[in-house]
């Protein structure tokens, strides 16, 4: 909890303002399991002090390896993957007033001691199939 504290500091620091925050400890116990695609920040939340707009997810999987699964799946649109290395183009598209779109989507691994950083509001995302456990801390700063 003291590195989330710090966490919030710099990042008030730096101009972000968070008027609160929210932890929770997800376990995946392997087999398979994973997290649907979502948004963190909830469509009916109003802007403002009860919207979250910030997500930090900290990992905690000690010898994680590919085999074992689990990554976050970022879900992007083309103005972003195209620009990110390492993104991938996925199959789906969407339209937009400005014609059909594509999508790329960019896994992040769940190594140990790892911090990921991403918009509550926009960034759909996913928790692919984990076959070992899983563990992680994720702060919402609202």
């Amino acid at each position: 909890l003291a590195m989330v504290a710090a966490l919030r500091s710099e990042l008030d620091e730096a101009g972000f303002g968070s008027r609160r925050l929210s932890c929770m400890l997800a376990r995946y116990p392997g087999g398979g399991a994973r997290y649907a695609r979502h948004r963190d920040a909830l469509p009916t939340a109003e802007k403002g002090a009860g919207r979250r707009r910030l997500t930090a997810v900290y990992y905690l999987n000690h010898g994680w390896t590919p085999e074992h699964g689990g990554c976050l799946r970022a879900h992007l649109p083309a103005a972003v993957g195209s620009s990110l290395p390492n993104a991938r183009k996925s199959k789906e598209e969407f339209d937009t007033i400005e014609g059909t779109q594509q999508v790329y989507h960019f896994d992040v691994e769940p190594l140990e001691d790892r911090l990921v950083l991403f918009s509550s509001e926009w960034l759909e995302h996913e928790v692919l199939p984990a076959y070992a456990e899983r563990l992680a801390i994720t702060t919402w700063f609202y």
